[in-house]
């Protein structure tokens, strides 16, 4: 009887490239170890750059639950940080960014996509 065990895994932090069909992510390098890997720094005003949102803890906490219950499944991790609720998902190509700032304003809620367009 095999089970996953039995397969060779190597675990670690790695930085990945590879292409996003919408539904399939599929590696077209090798991955780089994420020690040797220096991104950009990211900088929004949700990480404490630029001025802070427009939210309160508690307005925060109540959008948050309403998100969460319609698109729970894409979220990765929610946060409320400098008056912003912070949505980390795994994919967002500036749709579900527009939906919630046409619910809500454009200053209350910073959707971050795990997957971004690789450059150069």
């Amino acid at each position: 009887m095999e089970n996953s065990w039995d397969k060779a895994v190597t675990w670690g932090a790695y930085a990945v490239a590879g292409t996003w069909d919408g539904t399939e992510f599929t590696q077209t390098r090798d991955p780089i170890p994420l020690s040797l890997f220096d991104p950009p720094r990211p900088t929004a005003p949700g990480l404490g750059e630029g001025p802070a949102g427009a939210g309160t803890e508690a307005q925060l906490e109540l959008i948050r639950d309403e998100v969460h219950s319609s698109h729970g499944g894409t979220i990765l991790i929610s946060e409320i940080r400098n008056g912003y609720l912070i949505l980390d998902v795994f994919h967002d190509d500036g749709a579900l960014q527009k939906e919630v700032d046409a619910r809500h304003g454009s200053s209350l809620i910073l959707v971050r996509s795990a997957l971004k367009p690789a450059s150069g």
